[in-house]
């Protein structure tokens, strides 16, 4: 699937921003130290219902997310067993030098929809009913402070 917002970008850079999603993933559920499956379930859901929620121009975007995403999270979870949170934080710094290529307000709408995402995730497990708060390990990294 081609992403027309994306026309400026190497092949590489898709990838890697395809990738985003199943990197704040594990990045939320590992936040305490180990993966909580909630947390990692709950973002597969998140990338199925965004491909048709998000906002508008972001369809295209969760849409060639979802067929890579399983792949992408399992990579991501060998990444954080190799290097921790930091390793994670450390590949999601690379969108900064990719987003500038992109037109403003799309990359605008990309960061906005990754970290509601982040805090989606994070709210996965907790508060009531298993639903709603966000842990202390978690709020460190639920605002994506390593995407600017």
């Amino acid at each position: 699937m081609s992403i027309k917002s994306f026309h400026p970008l190497s092949e590489q850079e898709v990838a890697s921003m395809l990738q985003v999603p199943a990197y704040i993933t594990v990045l939320i559920a590992a936040a305490d130290q180990k993966i909580d499956k909630k947390e990692a379930d709950w973002g597969r859901k998140l990338v199925r219902y965004r491909a048709f929620t998000e906002h508008v121009r972001l369809h295209d975007y969760y849409e060639a997310v979802q067929p890579r995403f399983e792949d992408d999270l399992e990579a991501a979870v060998t990444q954080w067993e190799a290097g921790g949170s930091e390793a994670l934080s450390q590949t999601l710094k690379q969108v900064n030098d990719i987003l500038p290529k992109l037109e403003e307000e799309y990359a605008n709408l990309l960061r906005n929809s990754w970290r509601t995402l982040a805090r989606k995730v994070a709210e996965a497990s907790g508060g009531i009913l298993g639903f709603g708060s966000i842990g202390t390990e978690e709020q460190t990294v639920v605002d994506l402070p390593m995407i600017h």
